[in-house]
């Protein structure tokens, strides 16, 4: 697997048992941070990159599928919410005796001449009753007892083998990549050269663009693009996004964020949501104002979104995906039925005490 931007990599063994038809089995570790938008992005990942899988299984902290190893490269390229992939080896019940045994089943031949590091970690709190540093040193000797020439290396090994705890039961397997942190740091809107403190946070704007299937090439609008985080995302993925806004400071500001991130996006547009200066799009990715940081220009939140909604029922083809993100207050299951919408699933954020955000993906029927 090529070296992904922002990503580390490690020398891939594949055993043949692990191969189906060109495709190989994997987990892919996911962050955890929200009990199902993880697994929703990876789905819907697939679903936008035309990936066809076999064996899928989704939880909070994994999703293991079969799956091409070029699949993954470009599963990996666009995620959020992915921390790591990996060549799966084996699974089983997470206790020791268990665990021992598969391990010691694996033929690691391949590791012979190679320098490896064992590392394991707990998810969720499960099994408090297997401690990673003795599970790392369990499989360290299994390796080493078949393999005496690999070599162990903690700092830079050639191959990691990473082992995972979740759910009652154990992974293991060969990294393929690692996220690097701190990507998304990098674009935080107060590192920007125009900042807000109604901008969207890098990872969750890339996050509602993965949702809505975004495809490259795809012309994506953001109708309320604020600060540009969402134009930004969509274009370092290959969208052609442009983004409009009726605050001529924001639209000023969303061009000097492109011109440091994104300077081949096509930009933003002062004009008005409900009356926007295009007529199709691929998709529609947007957070709206909510009138607290943000300004709605006297205009009431819940008329100026079901407004929206017509206008991007106009905008859309048939089959094609928005991501909306809205207070929890705010029911538009009606209004978007009436629109032409179709609800695909629906998450909530908390984002402080007083606001929770409702992430909500539209197809249009």
């Amino acid at each position: 697997m090529p070296l992904l931007e922002g990503w580390g990599s490690y020398t891939s063994l594949s055993p043949s048992k692990l191969k189906t038809a060109g495709k190989i089995r994997v987990f892919f570790t996911l962050s955890g941070e929200h009990p199902t938008l993880p697994a929703a992005e990876v789905k819907a990942l697939l679903e936008a990159e035309e990936v066809e899988v076999k064996e899928f299984e989704a939880r909070r902290f994994l999703a293991r599928m079969l799956i091409s190893q070029d699949d993954c490269s470009r599963i990996l390229d666009r995620a959020s919410m992915v921390t790591g992939c990996y060549h799966e080896l084996l699974a089983c019940r997470a206790e020791v005796e268990e665990i021992a045994k598969e391990v010691g089943g694996v033929d690691w031949s391949t590791l012979k001449g190679k320098s490896f590091a064992v590392r394991v970690e707990r998810k969720g709190g499960c099994c408090p009753h297997l401690r990673s540093a003795e599970l790392e040193r369990l499989i360290g000797k299994v390796v080493k007892t078949q393999v005496p020439e690999a070599r162990v290396c903690l700092k830079a090994p050639e191959v990691l083998v990473k082992g995972l705890v979740v759910d009652q039961s154990f992974y293991l397997g060969l990294s393929l990549a690692e996220v690097r942190r701190g990507v998304f740091d990098e674009r935080r809107p107060r590192r920007r050269p125009f900042f807000h403190p109604s901008a969207l946070e890098p990872k969750l704007a890339r996050l509602f663009v993965n949702l809505a299937r975004a495809k490259r090439g795809d012309l994506l609008f953001d109708p309320f693009a604020g600060t540009g985080s969402i134009l930004m995302e969509a274009a370092l993925i290959g969208c052609s996004p442009v983004g409009l806004d009726i605050d001529l400071r924001m639209v000023e500001g969303t061009k000097a964020n492109l011109r440091r991130y994104a300077p081949h996006a096509i930009g933003a547009l002062r004009g008005d949501a409900r009356h926007p200066p295009i007529l199709k799009v691929d998709c529609v990715v947007t957070d709206p104002p909510y009138g607290r940081t943000s300004s709605t220009r006297g205009e009431d939140t819940s008329t100026l979104i079901e407004n929206f909604l017509n206008v991007a029922a106009d905008l859309l083809p048939h089959g094609r995906y928005m991501c909306l993100a809205t207070p929890s207050w705010l029911d538009l299951a009606e209004a978007a039925l009436k629109a032409g919408f179709k609800v695909v699933e629906e998450h909530e954020i908390r984002v402080h005490r007083s606001l929770t955000r409702r992430v909500t993906v539209f197809r249009r029927c």
